[in-house]
C-alpha cells in the first residue's frame, strides 16, 4: 500500500462573516496531521492537440479521450470511475514581429482532462493505468493524488485533532485578551 499524510485545517471557534455582529469574536484555525495508508487515488490526464481548424482539434481530442476510456476499461477500471472534462479550445497567436502590429492567428489548441478514481484494491496498478492512457491518447499526466476515504476512521481522527487544536488556540487568545468565551461555533 502507498502511505499518505493527511492534513486537515478547520476552524473551531466563533467564526462569522457577519460584519454587523454586535459582540466581539475570536476565530482560530486548527491543524493536524496523521500518517495513514491511502485507500484511494485520483489520476488526472490531459488529452491535447494543436491544429489549424477548431473542428479537427475537437475531433482529435474526442478520439483521444475515447481511446483512453477504452484502454482504462481494458485494464479493469470501472466506467463509473472515469470522467472527462469539457473540451477547451484556445486560439494560438504569434507576434508578427513589430511593435503595434496585430498578432497572427496561427492555429488552435484543444484539450480535455480525464480523471480516474482508483479504490484500494487498484492502487498497486497506478502504473498500469498511466501506461494505458499515455499509450492510447493521453498527452500529459497531470497528477496523481493519494487520499483517505471521507468516512474513514483516520480522517475522522484528524478532523477531531484539528478541531481540538483550534479550540485550544481560541482559549489561549481569549485568556490573553482577558475575555471569556460565551459560545463556540464550528465551521469547516
Amino acid at each position: 500500500m502507498t502511505a499518505a499524510t493527511l492534513v486537515f485545517c478547520g476552524s473551531g471557534l466563533g467564526q462569522s462573516y457577519d460584519t454587523t455582529a454586535q459582540s466581539p469574536q475570536i476565530t482560530a484555525t486548527g491543524r493536524a496531521t496523521l500518517d495513514a495508508t491511502a485507500d484511494r487515488a485520483q489520476v488526472r490526464f490531459i488529452v491535447e492537440c494543436e491544429t489549424n481548424d477548431v473542428a479537427a482539434g475537437q475531433s482529435a481530442v474526442n478520439n483521444g479521450v475515447s481511446r483512453a476510456f477504452a484502454a482504462l476499461e481494458n485494464v479493469g477500471v470501472n466506467r463509473e470511475a472515469i470522467r472527462a472534462s469539457a473540451i477547451d479550445v484556445m486560439p494560438i497567436y504569434t507576434d508578427a514581429g513589430g511593435k503595434d502590429v496585430a498578432l497572427n492567428l496561427t492555429g488552435f489548441r484543444a484539450k480535455a482532462g480525464i480523471d480516474v478514481d482508483l479504490q484500494a484494491e487498484q492502487l498497486n496498478h497506478v502504473g498500469t493505468v498511466v501506461d494505458a492512457v499515455m499509450k492510447t491518447g493521453g498527452t500529459r499526466l497531470d497528477g496523481i493524488t493519494f487520499n483517505v476515504s471521507p468516512g474513514s476512521p483516520q480522517r475522522t481522527a484528524v478532523i477531531r485533532q484539528a478541531t481540538q487544536d483550534a479550540q485550544t488556540k481560541a482559549r489561549a487568545m481569549a485568556a490573553a485578551l482577558g475575555v471569556q468565551i460565551a459560545s463556540m461555533e464550528g465551521a469547516g
